[in-house]
């Protein structure tokens, strides 16, 4: 919500940021900082990113698309270890937000020839990943 606010859309949630990066007809987007910091996702690095590119003048599509790409390297980044780290050829991932076409395209992009599992219907939630235990 944070950074839908910074970035200007109309509706500031997640799902006004993926109506906005929908716009965007380049190829490529701008590398948004997504990094760890004391084993937690630094958000304030996030945000700042957010703020100087905003500060720069970047239109709002390419911001928010950017913001999707950025965090699909995050998060395939971190499944690429473990699953080197697993020996495991698979990845499960699951919450409304991986539906959205640029956060997944940039998955599968980054995860190449892993196995995606997806579950789109729970939340990332407790339940959740009792479901992906039993999956197992």
């Amino acid at each position: 919500k944070i950074a839908a606010k910074i970035i200007g859309v109309a509706d500031e949630s997640v799902d006004g940021i993926a109506i906005e990066a929908l716009g965007f007809l380049g190829k490529a987007g701008l590398e948004i900082d997504t990094h760890i910091k004391d084993n937690r996702f630094n958000s304030e690095a996030f945000l700042a990113s957010i703020i100087s590119y905003k500060l720069a003048g970047v239109e709002q599509e390419l911001l928010c698309y950017s913001i999707f790409e950025s965090i699909g390297d995050y998060i395939a980044d971190g499944a690429l270890q473990l699953c080197e780290k697993s020996g495991s050829d698979t990845v499960a991932l699951s919450g409304k937000n991986i539906a959205n076409q640029i956060l997944y395209g940039r998955l599968k992009k980054k995860l190449g020839s892993k196995n995606i599992v997806t579950n789109i219907e729970y939340p990332l939630s407790k339940e959740n990943a009792l479901y992906g235990a039993l999956y197992l």
